[in-house]
């Protein structure tokens, strides 16, 4: 579950630990992104299915009130 995007490497890594000091299992993942440059994304969990991560989904958004969006690895 993606639940946001950083330019700037200790921004993601700043918002992952706050998220991981929260109870969840959040970590970093580098991107390069074509014509957009390098951008630090910032996720939670590995769900087996689809329905595990809209779940979870459904669940991150109504208690922490952050809009994500579920991309597959």
């Amino acid at each position: 579950l993606q639940i946001r995007a950083f330019r700037e490497a200790q921004d993601a890594t700043s918002f992952g630990e706050n998220l991981s000091n929260g109870g969840y299992n959040a970590y970093v993942v580098k991107s390069e992104i074509p014509e957009k440059g390098v951008w630090y994304r910032v996720r939670i969990g590995e769900f087996s299915t689809l329905k595990e991560a809209t779940d979870f989904q459904e669940f991150f958004e109504g208690n922490e009130g952050i809009s994500t969006f579920v991309s597959p690895l």
